[in-house]
């Protein structure tokens, strides 16, 4: 089954301040942060997924991700990093660390299928470049079109 992408994601979503060590959703957060390493495949330790392994792969220092477990709010630039090695859109990280609001996130926007490599790779583009992938997002949706059209008419092909 394909994924589904949002062909439209501005920047207009609201965004909260930090937070404090206690007013962030940090158990929501680590709990989901372990479901999505897993499920990217990272190699476990003591039980859990390696937190050092996932820093090494995303560029941070490996105490970092450490330190969500216990004390620091993650902020967008430590999410950004993460997002294409556990393969989960910036916002859905943002949304589970508290740093975004989950029902102001792409609202209105259209989903758009797309096989999962397709899907992986813009899900890279957005954490890497938001403006660039929305761009790129768009071009993929009229090439999709474009050949849905086309394989209509000539079944053939």
């Amino acid at each position: 089954m394909p994924a589904s992408i949002d062909r439209d994601q501005s920047n207009t979503s609201s965004t909260i301040p930090a937070m404090s060590t206690d007013d962030w959703p940090r158990e929501r957060f680590n709990a989901d942060l372990d479901r999505w390493m897993r499920r990217a495949g990272l190699p476990e330790r003591g039980g859990r997924p390696s937190r050092a392994d996932l820093a090494r792969l995303a560029g941070l220092d490996v105490s970092t991700p450490a330190t969500w477990r216990t004390r620091a709010q993650p902020t967008r630039e430590s999410l950004r990093a993460i997002a294409p090695i556990l393969g989960v859109p910036l916002d859905e990280l943002e949304v589970s660390a508290g740093l975004l609001v989950d029902g102001d996130r792409e609202a209105g926007a259209e989903p758009l299928d797309l096989p999962p490599p397709l899907a992986d790779l813009v899900a890279a583009w957005r954490s890497s470049t938001p403006a660039l992938a929305d761009a790129l997002i768009a071009d993929v949706a009229r090439v999709l079109e474009v050949h849905e059209m086309r394989r209509r008419l000539d079944p053939q092909k």
